[in-house]
């Protein structure tokens, strides 16, 4: 959620900076641009949908885990 919002705060600044792209944030438009996180996405028919990954440490003093689920595993199951 905090990737979420992160995302979110960086593109009202940009919003604010630059209107030309208003018409994407529309409400009324069909397929307005959104930001969701993982959990609320799912059934979501969109002609695009672009997913960001974040990764990093819980506490300054952890060791960075290099395993990152499904995605760094090959197809015979190792990785």
């Amino acid at each position: 959620m905090r990737q979420q919002q992160a995302i979110r705060d960086e593109l009202e600044k940009l919003r604010r900076q630059d209107d030309s792209r208003e018409e994407f944030f529309d409400r009324n438009r069909q397929e307005r641009f959104d930001v969701k996180n993982l959990e609320t996405i799912q059934g979501d028919e969109r002609d695009v949908i672009l997913l960001s990954i974040g990764y990093g440490k819980a506490r300054p003093d952890e060791r960075l885990s290099m395993n990152f689920g499904r995605s760094t595993r090959t197809a015979a199951g190792d990785g």
